[in-house]
């Protein structure tokens, strides 16, 4: 997803910023506590299930000018609150239910330097293999 935007499309895409992150952030924060559009729906578990993970990424990147400065567990850690308000954001749009994504850092082949690649949950496995195939034939 890019910049944490729940409506991007699903795509690997460059980190954001620290200070994109935290402003996507902030701005959810707001109207998830206001309960504003469509958050006015939202449960209250579901409400403070997403207060907590932004707490965890708050406190994750706090002291920080870049994710680049997390560890490898703190982006692992950042990632799983990320998909995990992304998800319950998406219960609240009915189509968007099934729609569930699932982020992970994959080393490009040839580097070792790391994209996020996020996936739809329950994309079969023979889906990444013809991304794998089709990366390995570009190069």
């Amino acid at each position: 997803m890019a910049a944490f935007c729940l409506n991007a499309p699903i795509m690997a895409s460059p980190e954001p910023s620290m200070a994109e992150r935290v402003a996507n952030h902030r701005v959810l924060r707001s109207s998830v506590e206001k309960q504003e559009g469509k958050f006015a729906a939202l449960k209250p578990g579901d409400k403070s299930k997403i207060l907590r993970a932004q707490d965890r990424i708050f406190e994750l990147l706090e002291g920080k000018s870049a994710t680049a400065e997390l560890s490898s567990a703190d982006r692992t850690r950042m990632d799983n609150a990320e998909s995990e308000i992304a998800n319950l954001v998406a219960s609240l749009d009915p189509p968007a239910a099934s729609a569930k994504v699932k982020c992970s850092y994959e080393a490009r082949i040839g580097s070792n330097r790391k994209e996020r690649i996020c996936r739809k949950v329950g994309s079969s496995d023979s889906m990444r293999a013809r991304e794998d195939f089709r990366r390995l034939q570009k190069q």
